[in-house]
Parts: C-alpha cells; structure tokens; sequence
C-alpha cells in the first residue's frame, strides 16, 4: 500500500534537488560567461577569439507524472511476490530539459565625441606663470597637440614621472 503524504514528500525533494542542480549550473554558465567577456575584451589584435560558451541545459520535472510513477513504484512493494525482482523506479518519462535563457551582454558604452578635451583650470601655474589645466578623459591626443577654443589656445604637455604619463593643458593665449 502506497503512502501518498511520504510518496508527496519525496517528490518534493527531487524538486528542491533539481532546483539547487539548475541554480548552480547557470551560476556556472554567468561565471563561465563573465571570463568570456574578459577573455574577448582583453584579446590583442590578431588574437583568436575566445569561444562564447553555451547556455546549460536545465531540468524540468513533471511533478505530477512523477508522483504518478512513485505512487505505482511504492504500490508495486506491496504486490510483490516472493523471490521477485524489487521494482524499479524509473522517473525518466518526467524529467526533461530545457536550453536556459542565453545571456545577452550590454551594449559598450558609447563614448561621445571628445569636442573639448581640455578640462578645468588646476589652480597652479606653469614655470612661465600661465595657468595649467586638466585633461578629460578619452583624451588622446599626443604631446604637443594644439586646441583653441573661446577660453584661448592651449597646448598639451606629456610628463613622464616614475608613475607613468602625466598630461596637461597650458594656456598659450
């Protein structure tokens, strides 16, 4: 005789089991992906890309089909003859799969168009006593480079300190 309420609970637990097997395989699959993204954004010129990993396929468990299978399992102990094989319990008719949701990565930020790349004054003057100002970033033009705007005419300075480049703008006029 079959005991629904221990046949229920059972079945309760393949469905937490396979919620924990689902939740740490896609928890894989966005660490996997997030080491794609590093991978491919990090990857020089020439270099070949990285192959982008595919979503994990997940279990899907038909709970009711699968009450029924071990509600006949559990039924089938109790008819049992004597010296017959122990039933099997085979849940395979109930579980399927399904392809998770493939992640979409965001859009790279898009960069505006650097009108201006001469930032705010530093409140220091150079040696020859015009004012220095700061870089915005994105800026990427070379030592020496010339811009004019309503403020005046600035020339970028490129130092190099044991701690790398260091850019500004001096006013000319």
């Amino acid at each position: 005789m079959a005991n629904l309420a221990v046949d229920q609970q059972y079945v309760a637990s393949l469905v937490t089991q396979f919620a924990t097997l689902n939740s740490n395989a896609y928890a894989n699959y966005q660490n996997t992906f997030q080491n794609y993204l590093l991978d491919l954004t990090s990857a020089g010129p020439g270099a070949v890309p990285p192959v982008e990993p595919t979503p994990p396929q997940l279990i899907v468990l038909n709970t009711t089909l699968a009450l029924q299978l071990v509600v006949a399992w559990d039924t089938a102990w109790g008819t049992l003859a004597p010296g017959a094989p122990a039933p099997v319990l085979n849940l395979t008719p109930a579980i399927s799969y399904v392809t998770a949701a493939a992640i979409t990565p965001p859009a790279p930020p898009v960069t505006p168009a650097l009108n201006d790349p001469v930032g705010p004054p530093q409140g220091v003057n150079n040696a020859a006593g015009q004012p220095m100002f700061y870089t915005v970033a994105g800026d990427t033009l070379p030592n020496g480079a010339v811009f004019t705007d309503t403020r005046g005419t600035f020339v970028k300075v490129i130092v190099q300190t044991p701690f790398g480049g260091e850019a500004y703008w001096e006013k000319v006029s």
